[in-house]
């Protein structure tokens, strides 16, 4: 995994997936004002396993928890977890876990078909 190109904006289908999540899977409200800076996160770290896992520029107040907790579908048909963590500061990391098998997933999840962790 090439690290020299962090950090880097996050891309369409990450803030795709992280809205979705938070529109469907919210675990706790959201702040607008962190809402309204989704569109600036900057990826700082990847996960070592090469999945679609990512850090975010982490405000260093509070600690990171998760703020939605979902499942989705990847457009090749594999069922996916998907946790954002975050604090009242910011949006600090985009979580995606394999459930259909053990392999780590390196794909995200078609944001409209996310739903809350445990409905189908």
């Amino acid at each position: 995994m090439d690290t020299t190109l962090l950090p880097r904006p996050i891309s369409p289908g990450e803030l795709d997936t992280i809205r979705a999540a938070i529109e469907y899977a919210s675990v706790e409200p959201i702040n607008q004002r962190v809402l309204d800076s989704l569109h600036g996160l900057q990826v700082v770290g990847l996960c070592g396993c090469g999945c679609a896992s990512v850090d975010f520029a982490a405000s260093e107040i509070t600690q990171s928890r998760i703020v939605a907790d979902a499942t989705g579908i990847t457009s090749q048909d594999k069922m996916v977890g998907i946790l954002v963590w975050g604090n009242s500061e910011a949006i600090t990391g985009l979580e995606i876990y394999g459930l259909d098998s053990s392999d780590c997933d390196s794909i995200l999840p078609v944001p409209g078909t996310l739903r809350p962790l445990g409905s189908r």
